[in-house]
């Protein structure tokens, strides 16, 4: 294991933490590495490969779980997620992958709510809810999991990074069903996960993840995917007409609040500022934006109080009716939006956006400039048709559901290799890793703490965070 990107206070708390998993017994050894996850995904700690961790913990499970109460049965696809919502991008992924697949099912690991499951009763024709209950221990939950994967003969996973209960379940399933085949749809690309050491195929989304995938001792086979869009094909090539944006007064963007936040001198705000100051009647409004937790947005908005529109959030109806009013789209920054930035494209809204270091999810990255100064001069002369078609073009390629269902079909029936049709067309930069930022760890993983080891709780607590405390109080006493 190598720590070439991690600062002192990250190492410690690892070691802290590898240290437990390797002394503790089963049940606490496994949860320790679901934190160790956990803290390695929210933190964007740049240190993808703990697969000899992994391999080991699969192998400790293993001895507890009997091989021998198991079925073995041959159904056809298994989708498993940790925890679908009924936003964002990646449950909205695997409902159009299971869209191109006619016989499957759906297990949901850890929870669901009753909108969520009515949505995605659409796609499945079974979903089982299989989740760990309170007091019970980790090998139990890893048994049910492991007697309902031992019944499929292919299992595509859309976990959460740091579901270590999975991971484990399906390199025990592998172990007993030698046939088992497991696809990982590589979805969360730009941080750590777990599953590179029992995953066959390794679907990939992005030039980006594909660097970091390099980082990773991926034992699958890498074939690139793509993130579908669900339109048909004539929607693609729709014309969209660049030049309106000349006379743009209404820009709008639209985004988890964390693709907002400034990381080191990244940030959107002097675009939005610019854009802004751009005209007189100038409006940009942000949606995804909560004024008292996303305090950082504070000061833009007092400056610009009646230009600037701030929505923690709109229904899909208000949503669709906002952003088709938009004159504009700019992509989230300084991390980008996924599908979002495409769909209000294909729309016909045309898009602008700034560079990002987290690059290559889609051709529409062409569109994109490295500077404030850049896209106001874009604005003042925009692209032309040519060049918006030939960006149509590679979108197509990438995104269109009708290419994405061909690469993930000829993967799944013959074992198709496919390359990233984007390293041509997109610049394909260095990765850039921040090592001296602060790490944050959960209240619940700092519960855990406090209940199995006191004395570790209170080593990392004063490695990371100190005030982890106080959230941790603040938060009883609201629930009292």
């Amino acid at each position: 294991m190598e720590f070439k990107y991690c600062n002192e206070k990250t190492i410690k708390v690892i070691k802290l933490l590898l240290d437990k998993i390797e002394k503790s017994e089963i049940n606490d050894s496994i949860d320790f590495s679901y934190y160790l996850g956990e803290i390695l995904f929210y933190n964007q700690i740049p240190l993808f490969d703990i697969s000899d961790v992994e391999e080991r913990i699969i192998e400790k499970a293993h001895y507890y779980i009997d091989s021998y109460d198991f079925n073995i049965e041959n159904n056809g696809f298994l989708f498993v997620v940790t925890e679908p919502h009924i936003t964002g991008g990646h449950t909205r992924l695997m409902e159009n992958l299971s869209l191109m697949i006619d016989d499957k099912d759906l297990i949901v690991t850890k929870s669901m709510n009753t909108e969520v499951k009515s949505r995605l009763n659409n796609f499945f024709p079974q979903i089982i809810e299989c989740y760990r209950h309170n007091k019970e221990n980790s090998i139990n939950h890893i048994s049910k999991l492991v007697y309902y994967f031992l019944k499929y003969n292919s299992i595509i996973l859309n976990i959460h990074p740091q579901d270590i209960y999975t991971v484990i379940a399906c390199g025990i399933a592998k172990k007993i069903k030698k046939e088992l085949i497991i696809y990982f749809v590589n979805h969360a690309d730009h941080a750590f996960t777990f599953g590179t050491t029992i995953s066959d195929f390794w679907f990939g989304i992005s030039i980006y993840g594909d660097k970091i995938d390099n980082l990773r001792n991926l034992k699958a086979k890498r074939t690139f995917l793509g993130i579908p869009i669900n339109k048909i094909n004539s929607d693609f090539f729709k014309t969209i007409s660049y030049k309106s944006i000349i006379n743009a007064n209404n820009f709008i963007t639209a985004g988890s609040s964390i693709k907002y936040k400034p990381l080191k001198n990244d940030s959107i705000f002097p675009l939005i500022s610019k854009l802004l100051q751009f005209k007189r009647n100038s409006l940009v409004s942000v949606i995804g934006v909560n004024i008292i937790k996303n305090y950082w947005w504070l000061f833009l908005k007092l400056k610009y109080l009646k230009k600037l529109k701030l929505y923690k959030a709109l229904s899909y109806k208000k949503y669709i009716d906002t952003t088709s009013k938009a004159d504009c789209y700019i992509d989230s920054h300084p991390f980008p939006g996924g599908t979002a930035f495409v769909e209000q494209f294909l729309n016909g809204t045309p898009c602008i956006g700034l560079k990002s270091n987290f690059f290559g999810y889609s051709p529409l990255e062409i569109i994109k400039k490295d500077s404030v100064e850049e896209i106001i001069e874009q604005l003042k002369n925009p692209p032309s048709d040519e060049e918006i078609k030939s960006i149509q073009e590679l979108i197509f390629e990438v995104h269109a559901f009708s290419r994405v269902k061909y690469r993930l079909k000829n993967t799944l029936e013959i074992g198709m290799i496919f390359n990233n049709p984007m390293i041509k067309n997109i610049h394909n930069q260095d990765l850039r890793f921040f090592t001296h930022k602060n790490i944050n760890i959960t209240v619940d993983f700092f519960k855990f703490l406090l209940k199995k080891n006191k004395l570790v709780c209170i080593k990392i607590l004063f490695i990371v965070n100190p005030l982890i405390l106080i959230k941790f109080l603040v938060l009883k006493l609201i629930k009292s």
